[in-house]
């Protein structure tokens, strides 16, 4: 059974701050990698921000770009990513993070940063499901980073810039990190061997139920 959703959390919303796109995109790689940023609400008040990034695989694969180009198009960490998951000679994700289909896709989730006084409430799961749910569809996966968030490493000024968003997690290094990882393998994510890279399989019923 699972377990009930906290009252506060019942009036909350999930809305794009925003997006830009090109109207007529060219066929540069980092064209089919898509930025969605998001906010949650409560009544007025952000409670917190999520960075998701669609890789659209086949749509790049069928205009002549490779899933390598697309990923190293993007940045360090998205090319990291790719080397993480995918099979660098058949340029298919591997078979040991998601069982063969014709999805190609890739959703990853970049940031979520939640305020302090609404952390410990599963917000963040609710808010990573609802992407997964509605973002989800022709993805082979989901993938997130189990690192804590830090001045040096954030990729969104939105994401610590405000001063509700600047408490950090009470854990350090290896301990932060173990605490994310069961955190996020509550909604069935799954390490990728020794990276701080965890993924969900979208072919799997299971976990993307």
């Amino acid at each position: 059974m699972s377990e009930p959703i906290p009252t506060e959390l019942l009036n909350c919303r999930i809305t794009a701050s925003s997006y830009t796109d090109e109207l007529l995109p060219d066929d540069e790689p980092s064209s089919f990698a898509t930025h969605l940023p998001f906010e949650v609400r409560q009544g007025d008040l952000v409670v917190a921000r999520v960075h998701a990034l669609l890789l659209r695989v086949r749509l790049a694969e069928k205009n002549g770009v490779s899933p390598a180009e697309l990923f190293d198009s993007v940045d360090q960490d998205v090319h990291e990513l790719y080397c993480a998951i995918f099979d660098q000679e058949t340029e298919n994700i591997r078979g040991d993070i998601a069982e063969a289909s014709d999805f190609r896709d890739v959703l990853y989730i970049e940031s979520v940063k939640v305020i302090p006084n609404r952390r410990g409430k599963r917000l963040g799961l609710h808010a990573v499901e609802r992407l997964r749910d509605v973002f989800g569809e022709g993805c082979a996966v989901v993938v997130l980073k189990a690192h804590p968030l830090t001045l040096e490493r954030s990729k969104y000024q939105d994401a610590i810039n405000h001063e509700v968003f600047f408490a950090p997690f009470e854990a350090r290094g290896d301990a932060a990190k173990g605490k994310l990882r069961t955190y996020w393998s509550q909604i069935g994510f799954a390490r990728v061997d020794d990276t701080d890279f965890m993924v969900l399989d979208m072919n799997d019923e299971s976990s993307a139920a």
